[in-house]
């Protein structure tokens, strides 16, 4: 992830250890997608002045010979934090937060990525089998900590090339932006339907008092990461800590039962 703040400058080199060309589309700010690339063995520089606040991707660029590249993984973060607001993630009082969590999301198709020539790889065929957040499967996804009674920002993230509808299991989001634009108006939702290439801002408050874990997943389930049984794939979780059990069960005393015999 790249990580800046609103109103500044970022420059970025980038050096193309590829054996094909490529180049950098950074979505959502005031710079066009390099349409020209930069050969193999090379380096381009990208500077994108007056930056927006936002989550945001960037990735391969649209070049005629670059279809597989985003497939493959040629994804990143940029978070743009709003100048002189610590601990918000816009303009917006209402988007205030404790806590934070970058979740990229995005599919692998192993047959593209171990291709012997994936440039020749036909995405017409594309038909991923692993379904990642950050890069990595449950259960070596990290879980997200959290305090109960905090707001948690999510900054959801789709790299991928299929859409994701992430759902909180036991906890409301709050959807505060799309693609860094915050809406007007805020909406309560139980999921985050996410389309390629988008990305949501969302803000979960803990309730005060809770323990334990919330499962975090994508509630299209696909949850497989092999043909293997048990759950896998594009699931994690907000973790508040760990849940101390009672020492003792319930105790249960003068209990009576007048059946109805008839009932």
């Amino acid at each position: 992830a790249l990580i800046a703040n609103e109103g500044e400058t970022l420059v970025v080199n980038l050096h193309n250890g590829l054996t094909e060309t490529t180049g950098l589309s950074f979505e959502g700010q005031a710079v066009l997608p390099d349409l020209a690339g930069i050969a193999a063995g090379g380096m381009k520089t990208y500077t994108i002045n007056n930056l927006s606040a936002g989550t945001f991707l960037y990735e391969a660029a649209p070049l005629p010979n670059a279809q597989h590249q985003v497939a493959m993984g040629m994804v990143g973060a940029l978070i743009v934090r709003p100048a002189g607001l610590p601990g918000q993630a816009y303009a917006s009082p209402a988007t205030a937060f404790q806590g934070e969590a970058l979740l990229v999301i995005s599919e692998l198709d192993p047959s593209l990525n171990f291709a012997v020539d994936p440039a020749a790889f036909d995405m017409r065929t594309y038909q991923p089998l692993l379904y990642l957040i950050n890069g990595a499967v449950h259960p070596v996804i990290p879980e997200i900590a959290s305090t109960a009674g905090n707001a948690l920002l999510l900054r959801y993230i789709n790299a991928g090339l299929q859409p994701h509808t992430l759902s909180l299991l036991g906890l409301d989001q709050r959807l505060i932006a799309k693609d860094g634009f915050p809406y007007t108006y805020t909406r309560r939702s139980v999921v985050a339907n996410i389309a390629p290439g988008e990305t949501q801002d969302a803000l979960v408050v803990v309730p005060p008092g809770a323990a334990g874990k919330f499962a975090l997943y994508d509630s299209n389930l696909i949850l497989h990461t092999s043909s293997t049984t048990g759950y896998g794939g594009m699931r994690t979780f907000i973790n508040l800590g760990t849940v101390t059990p009672p020492s003792a069960g319930p105790v249960t005393t003068s209990v009576s039962l007048s059946p109805n015999p008839t009932g």
